[in-house]
């Protein structure tokens, strides 16, 4: 306990979960990145086959744009 008293291993201690912290918060928001890489790549692939099979027709990207803006904001 003597040695936590020291402010250089207080320091220490502290730089050493701070930098736990700071990792894990990385880790997370590649984690989240590549979901929504995935997400993005997946939305395409869908709306590119209905085009392509001619079930969209002008102006669905624009709705679907739209709809998506309204319940699905940020």
């Amino acid at each position: 306990m003597n040695d936590l008293r020291s402010g250089t291993s207080l320091d220490s201690a502290f730089n050493e979960i701070t930098q736990l912290i700071v990792t894990a918060r990385q880790r997370a928001m590649q984690a989240v990145n590549t979901e929504l890489i995935e997400l993005h790549w997946q939305v395409g692939a869908y709306i590119s086959r209905k085009i392509e099979a001619a079930e969209w027709g002008d102006g669905v990207v624009a709705q679907l744009a739209s709809h998506l803006a309204c319940t699905q904001p940020g």
